[in-house]
């Protein structure tokens, strides 16, 4: 299993002059993120977080950098990953999650939808594994879980979360593990189940 650690360095060896992490870049990376969208370990890409934008490189080819910026302050980048269909759901300052698609055409990936999931920040996110739900977690305290094809819908309407749960204490990173079988059936589900 590759770790942060093994990303931080592969990424100093292959792009020393893109990424610089020691001599004090001004826009220090936030997290270093493989491609775990299917379920496995994909080490063709991974990704690195910044407060504005994200780059995505593909391991295969070091000149194949990919960028998603932020349009503006309120829509800091807190929290990614990457998604079904080679997407990636970023989650963000204003209480919104962003979805973004790679695009053939622009070479780049594009902002598909964008949903708010909280009142504050997007601190985490993490899909439940073989299942299509999504886990947000939020500054003050908030745990919802979604349906994926709802955080995917292109539409503006306002989308509702399954079920939610107030821990009461300020949330700053999240991790999401199945006790259970969990069907792509949209019945509600409670946090014991999971």
């Amino acid at each position: 299993l590759m770790t942060a650690k093994c990303a931080y360095t592969t990424t100093l060896q292959q792009f020393p002059d893109r990424l610089n992490l020691l001599h004090g870049a001004k826009d220090i990376p936030l997290a270093i993120v493989w491609d775990t969208a299917e379920g496995e370990l994909d080490c063709s890409r991974y990704a690195v977080l910044y407060q504005y934008h994200i780059d995505i490189y593909d391991t295969s080819n070091p000149e194949n950098i990919f960028h998603v910026e932020a349009q503006n302050n309120r829509q800091r980048f807190n929290c990614f990953l990457f998604a079904k269909n080679d997407s990636l759901i970023v989650g963000c300052e204003d209480g919104f999650a962003r979805v973004f698609f790679f695009s053939p055409q622009t070479k780049n990936y594009d902002l598909h939808a964008s949903h708010r999931l909280h009142q504050n920040r997007v601190k985490a996110m993490s899909l439940v594994p073989n299942s299509e739900f999504l886990v947000s977690a939020s500054t003050d305290g908030i745990v919802r879980v979604w349906n994926l094809s709802d955080i995917f819908t292109q539409s503006e309407h306002e989308i509702s979360h399954l079920i939610e749960h107030s821990t009461g204490t300020r949330i700053t990173c999240l991790s999401v593990q199945t006790t259970a079988a969990i069907s792509n059936s949209l019945k509600p589900l409670s946090f014991a189940e999971m």
